[in-house]
């Protein structure tokens, strides 16, 4: 697939598959060979010139709906495609604001005239599809209601039809055969006049019905994994500077503290605007600028807006400890109300959504090495008014040494490294990205024709699961743990090193299924300390930082989370010399210093590509 970034899924009579991906188009697999080879569909860089027209109007896909007729429909924030041909031609339909978004590109694009072939819609942001016994189509948009097209009438769209609410935000809908029901974005549920429908509805589902949790592999499995693994070589090029898409997090809300931003951490707005306040116990200085997007009004600037200076809301960002120790003392506020909500603001909401931009920007300077970079949004009042439209794409690019670091002016003519899509946020999210130091990065967070552009946090973490100045634990290998889990497990490993780009890209499934495979082989006791780091590595791996941390504290190791939540400051030191604070924690604590310092078991080096593992290790340093 072109990305593991999926937002929709629908099949055809045939069980061919088309996959809506986030920000890279449609992907089309086939059950004849076992869903094993992908054609992609891509979307086009830029929104088109003409209100109809073929191919897909944007790579961005909300929305997939299957016809009863075999037609595919795709929804997009750019118009709405269509094809009747199994994914082989599309051709679209735009909705009426498309002349104002042209116009507010940079520079502007005048409209093409084209030929206009029936109606536009009455929106350009299709959210949802459904279709109904007469085989109509239900367009649901984001400000526009819903709309229905009528394919037996060529090109007809009648707006409004069994919307209830014309100019609100569909967020969803389930058409029967005779009635359609409307989920509000913030407004609730819609339901058909019909009390036969309503009756229908409302009959419950059996559990049998729903998806069964995967279960662990069986040892046949896991050597068909391994064998999969072991056929991935190295990459020549992967010392060059990088940058790769990450899976998502969206279990950690909030709680970041230990385990993002551990080497750096640019809090926006979080020295109570309009400072921002930067963490981390890196070794290394890391330059950074946020900026506000190029396509802004003359003196324009981003704001440094904060929400609730002190609040207990889990998904607003927690106080870093020094700083909440140094408002403790002001009686600014307790231990128990612990975090802010503060973010950069592009001011977008005073431009019109059909502008591109202003956007909010982060540029900033990687070291040396492997990491993850990650931004964190929360869209705090996200069911309120125009709040609800924020959808936003995130864009990485090199940027260039001869440059000024806030310089965004010409952002757009780099090439770009990696994307992503944040949208539906109000749970908190981080995106994370893999990157390849040292290079200079931008990072946009563009506001994709909807309201203002939002960011709270940008954190630079190393790849090591436990980083100095924390632990300092010697990857003595060993020559126990030689079952085919615990191989799988160290390739993984040496290839996050070897292929980062595949490592990126693949490693998360394998994670997942030895996740399962440990956790049925752990005892309650976790006694078996070479197994409870295993254990921990894929809970890590896959984002569940709570258990990761039990896994720990169960090797009798401090976790990095619990050494940051007892730091304080000593009303002397600058509260940002973070990599000193910690240091000198750790200095005089040395009981913990005796734990997180010292040989331990480890996994096995798996012998394919160590001697160059060796080499790459030993270049990077």
């Amino acid at each position: 697939m072109p990305s593991d970034q999926a937002n929709a899924l629908a099949f055809d009579a045939d069980g061919t598959l088309y996959v809506g991906t986030q920000c890279d188009g449609i992907a089309i697999a086939s059950p004849t060979d076992n869903y094993k080879s992908w054609r992609v569909i891509p979307g086009p860089e830029q929104v088109p010139s003409t209100a109809t027209g073929y191919g897909l109007p944007s790579a961005l896909i909300n929305c997939l709906l299957v016809t009863a007729n075999g037609t595919i429909y795709a929804g997009t924030p750019s118009g709405l495609a269509e094809s009747s041909e199994a994914g082989l031609n599309w051709q679209y339909r735009r909705g009426l604001d498309w002349k104002a978004k042209l116009a507010g590109l940079t520079p502007p694009v005048t409209p093409d005239p084209g030929t206009v072939v029936g109606n536009l819609l009455r929106e350009d942001y299709v959210t949802c599809l459904g279709e109904d016994g007469l085989g109509r189509v239900f367009i649901g948009h984001r400000q526009g209601g819903v709309e229905v097209f009528d394919p037996k009438f060529v090109n007809r769209v009648q707006s409004g039809a069994n919307a209830g609410h014309l100019e609100d935000y569909v967020g969803v809908l389930l058409v029967e055969k005779k009635s359609v029901w409307v989920g509000i974005y913030g407004g609730g549920l819609l339901p058909p006049a019909t009390e036969e429908t309503k009756r229908n509805a409302a009959t419950s589902l059996d559990s049998s019905q729903f998806p069964i949790p995967a279960k662990p592999p069986t040892s046949g499995e896991l050597d068909v994994m391994l064998r999969a693994v072991d056929a991935v070589t190295s990459d020549k090029a992967e010392l060059v500077p990088r940058a790769v898409v990450l899976q998502d997090d969206w279990l950690t809300e909030g709680d970041w503290l230990g385990r993002y931003g551990r080497y750096w951490a640019c809090l926006c707005a979080m020295s109570n605007g309009p400072l921002n306040y930067i963490w981390g116990a890196g070794g290394q200085k890391v330059d950074y600028r946020t900026r506000i997007g190029p396509n802004h009004l003359p003196k324009d600037k981003l704001r440094y807006w904060v929400t609730y200076q002190y609040t207990t809301n889990p998904r607003s960002l927690e106080l870093p400890p020094t700083y909440l120790d140094s408002r403790v003392r002001q009686k600014l506020t307790t231990w128990n109300v612990n975090r802010r909500q503060s973010e950069a603001d592009d001011h977008g909401e005073t431009y019109p959504m059909s502008q591109d931009g202003p956007d909010v920007h982060c540029n900033l300077v990687v070291p040396s090495g492997l990491f993850v970079l990650s931004i964190y949004d929360f869209n705090k009042d996200g069911h309120t008014d125009s709040n609800r439209y924020r959808d936003y794409r995130v864009s990485v690019r090199p940027l260039l040494k001869e440059k000024l670091l806030k310089d965004t002016s010409y952002f757009d003519r780099q090439p770009e490294m990696a994307h992503s899509r944040i949208r539906d946020f109000w749970g908190g999210v981080w995106k994370r990205f893999l990157v390849r130091g040292p290079c200079t990065l931008g990072v946009e967070v563009n506001r994709n024709n909807s309201f203002n552009a939002i960011l709270p946090a940008v954190m630079l973490d190393m790849v090591k699961e436990e980083p100095s100045p924390y632990f300092q634990l010697t990857n003595t290998r060993q020559a126990a743990g030689t079952a085919t889990s615990d191989r799988l497990l160290s390739r993984l490993e040496a290839l996050r090193q070897t292929n980062s780009v595949w490592w990126a890209s693949n490693s998360g499934r394998y994670y997942k299924s030895l996740l399962r495979w440990y956790r049925v082989q752990s005892n309650p006791g976790g006694r078996n300390k070479p197994l409870m780091a295993r254990l921990g590595t894929c809970y890590y791996q896959s984002r569940m930082f709570a258990p990761w941390e039990e896994c720990q504290n169960k090797r009798g190791l401090t976790t990095a989370r619990q050494i940051e939540k007892q730091l304080r400051w000593d009303g002397v030191t600058d509260i940002d010399s973070d990599f000193v604070v910690v240091t000198k924690f750790l200095q005089d604590h040395p009981k913990i210093k005796t734990s997180n310092y010292r040989l331990v078991d480890s996994l096995p080096e798996h012998q394919t590509n160590s001697s160059q593992l060796t080499r790459i290790e030993r270049k990077t340093h």
